[in-house]
């Protein structure tokens, strides 16, 4: 009886290369072997080529993911030009500190040209004493109006009030003699002794009198209820006014003032120094396209806010290293590391991935369509001399299982959607196991179910297809191609992973094959593959389906390759599996 278990198998990590399903099928083009639709049928028992075995044992499984990347700090201390925008130019560096430099605090750690700034300097000051001028001739005008107020009412007001306060008192007296004179004069009119003309002229004195005082009278009132409010509005108009022009006036001057101290702070931070301790790092910026390379350099144009020198912690140093989209799923925060330093020789530093970023780096205008995602790892036992900008080669430990089974890569053979490893049970008697793998390094696949310890496989499968019994794969040419062409990315990542790679053995299925090209290798989505999408070491392989010679390869070039190929082979079964013989 032969194990037969579903098989759940995701896409296994693995430190470089290409997927097992990719390195199958171009190896199906790059050989030539042939390929053929073969209805398996019941199990043939004959002499078949010779079969290289190999005894299953248990033992040390472990995955790992293995990038290069640089050394950084997870804590820096950024200096940036704090020097305001003047045009496009921006500031140029007159002197910089050399790279590696240990400063303390209050270091200098840049100079920036400020002869530019000293000379609006001396002009802003101008400006200023100009402004400080006016002010103060407003602020005296203010204060004259204020004291023409209190003049008027301490002084030219009283004074006003009280000559004519004079004229009252004088008209009245002269009302009284002149009335006296009148009573006198009636007098003696009545007695014979003064005329008639006498009498009028006293009589005309006393209206007179009477007069003079009603006019005084009425001048002291105008005085104090007209003239006094009026002048008064008057005066304290030109009070307000003064004042108005006078807050004016100084409110211009701080302005001035505040352009002066901005001016000047400009110009002293024009020599940038350390906010505290640490070692020098350039925040230089590097780039494929020279317009957004930047490098801290003596006669370097500086922007305002940009960032010119890191200060690390060199206590809490780890590396950033990028990973390929096909290994980033596997990795989470908490998995171990080992970091191997290039100027460190061969000594290995314990390490811990503590963030995986959700989403991949840019890339420039050149790069292919692969992403990358940056994935930090914090190092536990950092040395003396360690440093941000050293090489690292990072070995992420995905999973180590001990006691496990693992058979060897080439003994898998993918049929369907399934995987099979072939066990012999009997002299010359092979029987197809179907595997419940998990994921797989660069030599192993480790398995959880479907093959025990000590049973003997095939370590070329491909050479028992007929002496072993296999389901028979009923599904259409288009069905197959359809879930390939639509299998979402997730998906296409966990089933490139297994071991195997051209679809179902006995019946090999050539749109299957096509689809799962494409979806591995057309990146931007356009039904075509070009020079770049070609993986290096098949390059060669895959342009010679290039039927038209127009730089691409199409489906329908890739199909009438594939079926070329199979039609030369003679129509002997096969199937260019990983791990098969012929």
């Amino acid at each position: 009886m032969s194990h037969r278990c579903l098989i759940h198998s995701s896409r296994p990590v693995r430190s470089g290369g290409a997927s097992l399903v990719l390195f199958s099928v171009l190896l199906l083009i790059a050989g030539g072997v042939s390929l053929s639709v073969w209805k398996l049928g019941g199990k043939k028992v004959q002499q078949g080529p010779a079969v290289i075995t190999h005894t299953i044992q248990r033992g040390l499984f472990e995955n790992e993911v293995v990038e290069r990347g640089e050394i950084e700090s997870s804590s820096n201390v950024e200096v940036r030009c704090e020097v305001r925008a003047r045009g496009n130019g921006g500031v140029t560096i007159l002197k910089v500190i050399e790279e590696g430099a240990q400063v303390q605090a209050g270091d200098i750690l840049v100079e920036l040209d400020s002869s530019g700034m000293a000379k609006e300097v001396v002009e802003q000051q101008i400006k200023c004493n100009s402004s400080q001028a006016a002010m103060i001739e407003a602020k005296n005008r203010y204060e004259a109006a204020k004291i023409a107020e209190e003049e008027y009412v301490k002084g030219t007001y009283k004074q006003e009030e009280e000559q004519i306060q004079s004229e009252i008192f004088i008209s009245e007296e002269n009302l009284r003699r002149a009335k006296e004179y009148l009573s006198y004069s009636q007098r003696l009119a009545a007695r014979g002794y003064v005329t008639s003309q006498q009498l009028e002229g006293d009589q005309f004195a006393v209206e007179k009198a009477k007069t003079e005082l009603s006019v005084a009278k009425t001048k002291l009132k105008v005085l104090q209820e007209y003239t006094k409010r009026k002048t008064l509005k008057s005066l304290q108009s030109d009070i307000k006014s003064a004042e108005a022009d006078w807050k004016s006036k100084e409110s211009s001057y701080e302005l001035e003032l505040a352009e002066l101290a901005d001016e000047q702070e400009q110009v002293e931070k024009c020599t940038i120094r350390a906010p505290s301790a640490g070692q020098v790092v350039y925040a230089n910026r590097q780039s494929s396209r020279r317009e957004s390379e930047f490098l801290v350099e003596q006669g370097a144009a500086v922007r305002e806010n940009q960032e010119l020198i890191r200060l690390p912690d060199p206590t809490k140093m780890q590396v950033k290293a990028k990973v390929n989209e096909s290994q980033v799923t596997s990795i989470t925060a908490g998995m171990p590391a080992s970091i191997r330093l290039d100027a460190f020789g061969d000594s290995l530093l314990e390490g811990e991935v503590i963030k995986v970023n959700e989403y991949p780096e840019a890339a420039g205008w050149y790069s292919s369509q692969v992403k990358e995602y940056a994935t930090y790892i914090k190092i536990l036992n950092p040395p003396p001399g360690l440093r941000p900008g050293l090489t690292a080669e990072v070995t992420i430990h995905v999973q180590r299982t001990e006691n496990a089974i693992m058979l060897p890569v080439q003994t898998v053979y993918e049929h369907g959607r399934d995987l099979y490893s072939f066990k012999q049970a009997g002299e010359n008697e092979w029987q197809a196991c179907k595997l419940t793998v998990g994921s797989t390094n660069e030599k192993f696949v480790y398995v959880k179910d479907g093959i025990e310890e000590n049973d003997v496989v095939a370590m070329n499968p491909r050479s028992l297809l007929d002496r072993v019994e296999l389901p028979e794969i009923v599904e259409e040419e288009t069905e197959v191609s359809r879930r390939a062409a639509s299998e979402a990315p997730e998906k296409r990542k966990m089933s490139s992973g297994r071991p195997g790679a051209a679809s179902g053995g006995g019946g090999a299925n050539v749109g299957a094959i096509v689809a799962a090209i494409f979806s591995k290798l057309d990146k931007n989505g356009d039904g075509k593959l070009a020079g770049d999408e070609f993986p290096a070491d098949q390059a060669e392989s895959l342009k010679k389906s290039d039927a038209n010679k127009d730089g691409v390869v199409d489906k329908a070039e890739m199909t009438k390759s594939i079926k070329s190929r199979m039609s030369a082979g003679g129509g002997r079964p096969g199937g260019g599996r990983p791990g098969g013989g012929s």
